[in-house]
């Protein structure tokens, strides 16, 4: 059974919704920001006043090791809370051009999403507005590093406040505000009885929809998805530091899972 809008058609329509992604970050270049003759401070070590006072050219070294100018990292502050504000407004998104981009639009027979419980804003608001099988969102970034025990990448706000970071979705870590976006969506389902003569897992059918960057997609017709996004990997102290690029615009993407 075929959908009633085509995937592509519903991933364009929800991408016009999440067009804001796109603004603002990454508009001060890093050959700029490294340009200075002053050595870069530990973030760690600054105090709020600090944060809010130093002049945009001062350099700092985030616990990831990235070097940046506090005017980059408050441009991608004031970028990443525009973001945020669209997300919460699921009136907005879901009416994108007069089309209810959450309206039934999925068959009986799609596999269905295991509930979205929490996280950043932006990846709840776009992960609950489709309706498929296995989803996935990084937001617009010049770095995400990968965490192993969650199995997400981390965008993480200096800017943000301790009472903001938590209703934004965020997690405190007593200076900064850490983003966790699922690097991966795991999943299980029946495929039900197949017809006399055939393997189980006989009809089903899968596919794919991303706007950008690099997912794979794994369906066992006997019953288990995966769809993970792809990240790279840099030597840093020594150590493997597994992390992610998206740059100006989010990594969007989802994937139907169709019964017989």
């Amino acid at each position: 059974m075929s959908r009633k809008h085509s995937g592509p058609d519903r991933l364009v329509r929800v991408l016009v919704g999440f067009a804001f992604a796109a603004v603002g970050t990454g508009s001060l270049s890093y050959a700029a920001e490294l340009n200075s003759a002053q050595p870069p401070q530990l973030m760690s070590q600054l105090t709020p006043a600090q944060r809010t006072s130093l002049p945009d050219v001062t350099l700092v070294t985030l616990k990831s090791g990235r070097v940046a100018s506090l005017g980059v990292l408050r441009s991608e502050h004031r970028a990443r809370m525009r973001r945020f504000a669209a997300a919460s407004s699921a009136l907005a998104l879901r009416t994108v051009g007069g089309v209810g981009v959450g309206a039934p639009l999925a068959p009986s027979n799609l596999v269905p999403m295991k509930p979205v419980k929490g996280g950043p804003v932006d990846y709840v608001s776009y992960c609950k507005s489709v309706q498929a099988s296995a989803c996935l969102y990084l937001p617009p970034s010049p770095y995400l590093e990968y965490d192993s025990p969650s199995d997400s990448y981390i965008d993480m706000d200096s800017d943000v406040t301790h009472g903001t970071c938590g209703s934004e979705g965020g997690k405190w870590d007593g200076a900064d505000c850490l983003f966790y976006y699922p690097a991966a969506y795991y999943g299980n389902f029946s495929p039900g009885t197949p017809p006399p003569g055939k393997p189980i897992g006989y009809g089903v059918k899968s596919s794919k929809h991303c706007s950008t960057g690099t997912f794979d997609l794994s369906v066992d017709p006997k019953g288990s998805i995966s769809l993970i996004a792809v990240g790279k990997v840099q030597s840093f102290n020594g150590q493997a530091v597994f992390y992610l690029v998206t740059g100006s615009s989010a990594w969007l993407c989802y994937a139907d899972v169709d019964l017989p």
